[in-house]
């Protein structure tokens, strides 16, 4: 009777090992699909004007704002955004009418030093002239890029003319409301 027991005992262990085999490997685990993330696209910032900017405008920092633009499609002729920022765009003049909001090409600006510079500065029909002046006024900030100006000729009169014992100073004003490009080596105010 001990081997009935026994050979029980030995199939009741088998059988229980059989079927917790069978619950733990019988019931095939069901693979979640977790939906791929999908990667944002890589993008790149581009300068573009804040506001609308007319034909030879000199440019300032406040007029500046950044666009994220997706990274295939940056052109060479646009001006990417880097550490610098826009410091290093004041005083480049728009070549044409900038729109708000359009990414700024390299070939719509001019920037100082660079040739066409003044051409760019100038509206069409117009032309620039250098003018002498006194360290005075031009370097104490009396006059600066961007202001408004009258062409003023001092000269003497001889004095066998009007009185032939001393000559008379007369003056003139030759041009009236002429916009100071540059002064010295500056292009802007500052």
């Amino acid at each position: 009777m001990r081997i009935f027991l026994f050979i029980f005992a030995a199939l009741v262990a088998a059988g229980g090992t059989g079927f917790y085999l069978f619950q733990a490997l019988g019931t095939p685990v069901q693979a979640v699909d977790t939906p791929a993330v999908a990667q944002a696209p890589k993008t790149k910032e581009v300068f573009v004007p804040a506001v609308e900017l007319a034909a030879g405008s000199i440019l300032r920092p406040e007029q500046l704002g950044r666009m994220a633009v997706g990274e295939s499609l940056v052109t060479p002729e646009m001006i990417v955004a880097d550490d610098a920022g826009a410091e290093f765009l004041t005083g480049s003049v728009a070549r044409q009418v900038l729109p708000k909001g359009v990414p700024l090409a390299r070939s719509a600006i001019v920037q100082p030093g660079e040739r066409g510079f003044l051409a760019a500065v100038l509206p069409q029909g117009k032309r620039a002239i250098a003018i002498p002046i006194g360290e005075v006024a031009g370097l104490s900030g009396l006059i600066l890029p961007g202001d408004r100006v009258d062409i003023i000729l001092t000269y003497s009169v001889a004095g066998d003319v009007i009185d032939a014992e001393r000559d008379i100073r007369a003056s003139e004003t030759m041009v009236r409301n002429l916009r100071v490009l540059a002064l010295d080596q500056r292009l802007d105010a500052s």
